[in-house]
């Protein structure tokens, strides 16, 4: 829904202060949601044949002029201008920026959150566990498909009675829907992957975790809870996220063992003619098409 139109002017809206519309959730959303324009816009720009360098640069400048554009549209109407959108919109595409110039992505990262208003969303950034077992090189087993996440959220912002306003900062432990995705072998070079992806990695989907949150109005903890809506103990969203993990697990162990058959399939052609033997390491597997050996009349016949 559109805003009435009126004169260019500036709103002072604060940042994440208890006295602030929305308590922060607004802030946080811009920073959550220009993060994910300048990384999928530098991945968009990467696909398009930029350079590595160009496209990160593209993506930020994309998210950088989109975000004052949109804060110069606000001026003219109800919201107003607002320099604390724009500061968050920018520190929010500098950050992914930054964490894909220096390869740290698979380790860190950020999702947003857009359900039904800011008193149900969460805004997470996320610590990749996928990502630092494989910088400390050591085997996790299903816990690769874990994030442990600082999260930022509120309740009854905007017109809730003000002794019923939270605003809660979060840690949780939640599903990584990207790592499991990529373990599945779900990528982003269709369509249906790429969609797949940009919803699992970009958002922060309810359910998918369970933490416990500080209420910064009251000093007081809540949990263990998702976050996204009433606060009360839910036992049973642990289990949920357990369960989930483990069966994603047990399924992504199955799908690499296929593909191990598939690539170990092809050592027995070296009973029939030792001179193709393809091993899985071998480098000259990648350029060969070899499928199957045929022995016949004392030598060996390869078909592709």
């Amino acid at each position: 829904m559109g805003h009435e139109a009126k004169p260019f002017h500036v709103t002072r809206e604060g940042f994440f202060g208890a006295n602030t519309l929305d308590g922060g959730a607004d802030k946080a959303a811009h920073f959550a949601d220009y993060f994910v324009i300048s990384k999928e816009f530098a991945y968009i720009f990467g696909k398009l044949g930029f350079s590595e360098s160009s496209a990160l640069l593209l993506g930020l400048g994309t998210a950088m002029v989109g975000g004052a554009l949109n804060e110069v549209g606000d001026g003219f109407s109800q919201p107003g201008f607002s320099y604390e959108d724009i500061v968050m919109d920018w520190l929010g595409a500098g950050t992914a920026t930054l964490l894909l110039a220096t390869r740290m992505d698979d380790l860190l990262g950020v999702r947003t959150s857009h359900l039904d208003g800011y008193p149900h969303d969460v805004f997470s950034a996320d610590l990749k566990l996928s990502g630092l077992a494989r910088r400390l090189n050591i085997n996790i087993g299903p816990l690769r498909y874990l994030l442990f996440s600082v999260t930022y959220g509120t309740k009854g912002y905007p017109d809730g009675p003000v002794a019923e306003r939270q605003r809660q900062v979060g840690v949780e432990i939640g599903l990584n829907l990207e790592q499991i995705l990529s373990d599945l072998g779900v990528t982003r070079d269709t369509w249906w992957g790429y969609a797949l992806h940009f919803a699992g990695d970009n958002a922060r989907w309810p359910f998918t975790a369970v933490g416990f949150r500080f209420d910064l109005n009251h000093s007081k903890w809540h949990g263990p809870n998702s976050g996204n809506f009433p606060e009360r103990p839910r036992p049973r969203q642990l289990l949920l996220l357990v369960s989930v993990s483990l069966l994603a697990a047990v399924r992504a162990r199955r799908c690499a063992r296929r593909r191990s058959f598939r690539e170990l399939s092809l050592t027995p052609a070296a009973d029939a003619c030792p001179r193709y033997r393809l091993l899985r390491h071998d480098d000259e597997r990648a350029d060969c098409q070899v499928r199957r050996v045929r022995a016949g009349g004392g030598r060996c016949t390869v078909q592709g």
